[in-house]
């Protein structure tokens, strides 16, 4: 397997497991946090600010990969369409 291959592979991976993590973390936090909210049965809007900021945590965490990811997906699909096959370069030197 060529080595753009093998970048743009893993750089897909990486985006979109970080993406899933990201999202899924700000998710997971934002239901925790209503969850605390209604079975303590008061709406503290300062207690309700500040863990719904800790829920963002994960997704300011997951975007900086996700663009590393898109980078390396992006750079080595433009590697695999504009470089040319060796075989082909040695038939046309010929």
């Amino acid at each position: 397997m060529r080595t753009s291959a093998k970048v743009t592979i893993s750089g897909a991976v990486l985006f979109v497991v970080s993406l899933v993590l990201g999202v899924g973390g700000t998710i997971m936090g934002m239901i925790r946090s209503f969850n605390s909210v209604a079975e303590s049965g008061t709406s503290s809007s300062q207690e309700l600010a500040e863990s719904i900021s800790n829920s963002f945590i994960s997704t300011a965490v997951g975007i900086p990969f996700a663009l590393i990811g898109l980078g390396l997906l992006v750079g080595g699909l433009i590697v695999l369409c504009v470089r040319k096959p060796k075989a082909d370069v040695a038939e046309q030197s010929a």
